[in-house]
């Protein structure tokens, strides 16, 4: 009897709170905005004149360089695929790629900065013109270059006659040349020179010298002392010809 009562007793407890439920606790806010938002005229304008706001953009049309690049792009595109495959965006292969262009741009300008300096086409504007390289037998080298005076003597010390009639008729012709009695030319002949002074007074000298000349040095004949002796004698007299001619 007593836990009967006792279970009575929590039903009506129960049914109770149920039929007193709790009251909402949010509180509506029923006042309305008296005023509306105004926004000045100056600020609209202001935003409207930014670029960033501006949803009407002309675009411009692709030039020939824009083509251009475009195309060498996807070609170094298309290089890159063919020799390292599909690159992951953060591998070390990625950053290469993006970096060799630029590295191979550097190298371009520095080969061109390089090239330029060798072949340096202001110093060659500025310079003073170089002078060509003469290049003389052996025959205009002593004569244009030499002391024949000092070389006939020195053959004459060693005894080698042949050799200073050489000098002494190559002398002759330097000392005719200077005189502008002849134009040497390494080209022209003995006979050349004797055609040019057929009509002075020591034409006969110098032909007899140049016969003696012929004789030692083409004719290949060595000259003794003696024989150099009289050799001498007429090359003295023909240079002191050639000098009265020219006083």
């Amino acid at each position: 009897m007593h836990n009967y009562f006792i279970c009575i007793s929590i039903f009506l407890i129960q049914f109770v709170g149920f039929s007193n439920p709790q009251k909402d606790s949010l509180v509506v806010d029923k006042n309305s905005i008296d005023k509306s938002l105004e926004i000045k005229e100056s600020v609209i304008q202001e935003i409207k004149s930014k670029s960033e706001f501006d949803y009407q953009k002309q675009f411009q049309q692709e030039s020939w360089w824009d083509d251009f690049t475009e195309w060498l792009n996807g070609k170094w595109k298309d290089l890159l695929q063919a020799i390292f495959g599909d690159i992951e965006p953060d591998s070390f292969v990625y950053f290469v790629t993006q970096i060799l262009p630029y590295l191979i741009l550097g190298l371009v300008i520095i080969f061109i900065i390089w090239l330029f300096i060798k072949l340096n086409p202001g110093q060659n504007v500025l310079a003073e013109p170089k002078r060509d390289k003469v290049y003389f037998s052996n025959e205009e080298e002593l004569i244009k270059t030499k002391d024949l005076n000092k070389l006939k003597a020195d053959a004459m010390a060693n005894n080698n006659f042949r050799l200073a009639v050489r000098y002494w008729y190559l002398l002759i012709l330097k000392d005719l040349d200077d005189l502008e009695l002849i134009a040497y030319e390494f080209e022209k002949t003995n006979s050349d020179y004797a055609q040019e002074l057929q009509n002075l007074s020591f034409a006969n000298s110098f032909k007899q010298t140049t016969n003696y000349y012929n004789f030692a040095w083409y004719g290949g004949f060595d000259v003794n002392e003696l024989q150099f002796q009289k050799i001498d004698r007429l090359f003295i007299q023909l240079q002191q010809q050639i000098n009265k001619k020219h006083e």
